[in-house]
């Protein structure tokens, strides 16, 4: 676990290890994929949380030198925003989520709505709480009871209920 958090920095040199970090969600226990390595197509990663929910993410862990978000950027989440459509009938709902050190998109740049943003800081709590709930399910072998799993991923806020609200912040019109 480790590993896998210490592979969630921020930098252009590690972007590529970042976006494969994020198969956190399968730890977290949400189905997780990587669409656009896979097939050429969609998002960074695309997490199923439960109940026909899913996160659209897009990570931009090396935009650190950036000053906003740029128009590039924005329309990448939106364009994966589309993908999404296209592939998952009406029933089904994303929120698009986007890794970047700012908030603000740039002048000419539009987000989706709903855009939620995984900053530095939102980060930092993300990987504390993970770290947090590996060594609360490793103790007693916690991590093979359903109900001490299930307990500790409420307690950390790592649940489909919690994670937005408790990891990621919405964006600001510039």
């Amino acid at each position: 676990m480790n590993a896998l958090l210490e592979s969630l920095a921020w930098g252009e040199e590690n972007s590529k290890k970042f976006e494969s970090a994020l198969d956190l969600g399968l730890f977290l226990g949400f189905g997780s994929q990587r669409p656009e390595q896979d097939t050429g197509k969609g998002p960074d990663n695309l997490w199923a949380l439960g109940a026909l929910k899913y996160l659209i993410i897009e990570c931009k862990s090396g935009a650190v030198k950036a000053s906003s978000i740029n128009k590039h950027d924005c329309n990448q989440l939106n364009g994966s925003m589309t993908w999404f459509a296209d592939k998952y009938d009406k029933s089904c709902s994303a929120t698009p989520v986007m890794v970047h050190p700012k908030i603000v998109p740039e002048h000419a740049a539009t987000l989706h709505a709903d855009t939620r943003i995984i900053t530095e800081e939102c980060l930092a709590r993300l990987v504390e709480a993970v770290r947090n709930y590996s060594v609360a399910i490793s103790r007693i072998n916690g991590y093979a009871d359903p109900k001490v799993v299930a307990a500790q991923l409420n307690h950390f806020g790592l649940t489909q209920n919690d994670f937005v609200t408790k990891y990621t912040v919405r964006f600001k019109k510039s």
